[in-house]
Order: structure tokens, then C-alpha cells, then sequence
């Protein structure tokens, strides 16, 4: 007598089969998420930065000034780095970076800042990339971006926009190569508590 069904074998065949799917596919997942993360944060990145250039000559304040309100009522923050109940001179980016605008005047010069404190729970050299490949767009009209570590105290690198750089003596942020991207965000890792610092002026 013959009977129906699957044996035991197959079917452990099969659920293997189902489990190595659903993993490729898990994978799959979180890598086009990675992506869309990505794009989002450098469309944020780049709305604000083009937006906050062209405001910057119209401010002078000699006390450091948080620039989130009142760039926020000029839209030029994107609406999403906005968060409701979180301090509102902080925005974040699509992969929860933090942002603090600012402007001011430090030993005679003034500028205005965009502070990014990189995700301290898990510090993406690919997100980092990802910012200075942005901030390359807009090298002509930015005075430098800092790599600092350890909340602020140590700057660990530095590269100017077009009119500060000077080739080999002074680098330039237009002609970072994608090695000297990587050697840039890998000088600050998570225990560092790294983060960026675009100035403008």
C-alpha cells in the first residue's frame, strides 16, 4: 500500500530551501533600503546646504546663533528633518545623523556651520562617504569641511572649498578621490563619537 505525503528528508529540503530564500531576499531588502537611505540623506543634504548658501551674507551675528527656526521658516530645511518632541535646533537625516545650523563670528571672521554628528550607535564610514561625495557638489562656494572625534575636542582632518585650497599644501575637497574619501572617514570611528563640520562664509 502506497502511501501519500512528503517524507521527513523532503520536507526539511524544502524548509532549507524557503530559509536560504527568505535570507537572500532579507538581504536584498536591507541593501535597497541602504540605498534609498542614502539618496534621501544626500537630497537633504544638498537642499540644505544650497539653501543655507544663499542666506548666509544676509545674516551677522556676533553670538553663536542657531539657525534651525529661522531657516526652517524660510523652508529651507525639508519638512522630514524636522522631528516632533526632540529639541528643535537639532534636524536629522534620513540615516538619523544629527544636524545643528549655525552662524557666527570666531576670531574675526564670520561664518555659518553645518554640524553633523554622525549616528553614535553605529557609525557608517558609508554614510560619511556619502556626505563628503555631496559636499564635493558644492566645493566652489564652502570654506572647508573638519572630521573631528571625541565630541569635538580633536580634529582629526580637513579639506577647504575652491577659494581656501592651495593643491598639495592645502587639499581641496573638489579633488578627493575615493581613496582620500575613505581615508577621510575611516581617521573617526564609533568609540570616537565622530562627527563633521561644514563651514560657510
Amino acid at each position: 500500500m502506497r502511501e501519500n505525503g512528503r517524507s521527513m528528508v523532503e520536507m526539511l529540503g524544502v524548509l532549507a530551501i524557503i530559509g536560504v530564500l527568505s535570507v537572500g531576499a532579507i538581504a536584498g531588502y536591507s541593501k535597497a533600503m541602504m540605498k534609498y537611505k542614502l539618496n534621501k540623506q544626500s537630497e537633504q543634504l544638498s537642499t540644505i546646504l544650497n539653501n543655507f548658501m544663499m542666506y548666509v551674507h544676509d545674516f551677522k551675528f556676533d553670538d553663536l546663533t542657531y539657525m534651525t527656526d529661522i531657516l526652517t521658516k524660510l523652508n529651507a530645511i525639508p519638512p522630514e528633518m524636522i522631528k516632533d518632541g526632540k529639541d528643535q535646533n537639532f534636524v536629522y537625516d534620513a540615516l538619523n545623523n544629527q544636524y545643528v545650523l549655525s552662524c557666527h563670528i570666531s576670531q574675526g571672521t564670520y561664518f555659518c556651520s553645518v554640524y553633523i554628528g554622525m549616528d553614535t550607535s553605529n557609525y557608517s564610514v558609508e554614510s560619511c562617504r556619502n556626505i563628503v561625495t555631496t559636499v564635493k557638489e558644492n566645493a566652489a562656494d564652502l570654506w572647508q569641511i573638519l572630521m573631528y572625534k571625541n565630541m569635538g575636542n580633536d580634529i582629526v582632518n580637513r579639506t577647504y572649498g575652491d577659494k581656501y585650497c592651495n593643491g598639495s599644501s592645502v587639499p581641496c575637497i573638489r579633488y578627493m578621490k575615493l581613496a582620500d574619501i575613505e581615508n577621510f572617514c575611516r581617521s573617526c570611528t564609533v568609540e570616537d563619537s565622530c562627527h563633521l563640520t561644514i563651514h560657510m562664509r
